[in-house]
């Protein structure tokens, strides 16, 4: 795609595959499973193509660029903490980034151009307040869920069956 000059883009739509919602840790496995000898993927040109988002989800030219009257989502990571065992200039940053980056290193996130997060910090709700009320209703609701356990796992054996059996291949 790259090749033939479309515009890429990469997104999570909240599911990643450890289930720890890190969109750097995606990325950087998308890389690996695209830069091989056939496409010569840089990660310049994967951390370039997240400017194309806006456009791939809108078909909107007027938004995604960081420019004075435009939305766009922009995040700021600790470079400095990121590189901080490296010696100057001897990386190349998008390598380093593309390497690297992690939840973790995130300062700063707008989003439409809003502040969300500030100094790794979700502005306006208490998150260590909200994860203790979550672990309360879920301890209080323990027996309720453990109860549902023999009709999970029914449906699991159906769709095990269903899929193990080639039935989705059936037309």
């Amino acid at each position: 795609m790259q090749a033939a000059g479309m515009a890429i883009a990469f997104g999570l739509d909240g599911m990643s595959l450890n289930d720890d919602a890190d969109a750097f840790k995606e990325l950087r496995l998308n890389y690996h499973l695209h830069a091989t000898q056939q496409a010569d993927l840089a990660a310049i040109d994967l951390l370039s193509a997240q400017r194309c988002g806006a456009k791939a989800v809108t078909n909107r030219d007027d938004i995604g660029h960081l420019q004075p009257g435009q939305a766009a989502d922009m995040v700021l990571l600790n470079y400095q903490a990121l590189s901080r065992d490296i010696v100057p200039q001897i990386a190349d940053s998008p390598e380093l980034i593309l390497a690297r980056a992690s939840n973790q290193y995130v300062e700063a996130l707008w989003v439409n151009g809003r502040p969300i997060v500030e100094r790794g910090n979700v502005l306006g709700i208490d998150e260590p307040a909200i994860a203790t009320e979550l672990q309360t209703h879920l301890q209080a609701q323990g027996e309720h869920v453990y109860s549902l356990q023999p009709l999970v796992q029914r449906y699991q054996q159906a769709l095990s069956q269903f899929y193990g059996q080639g039935w989705h291949q059936k037309s």
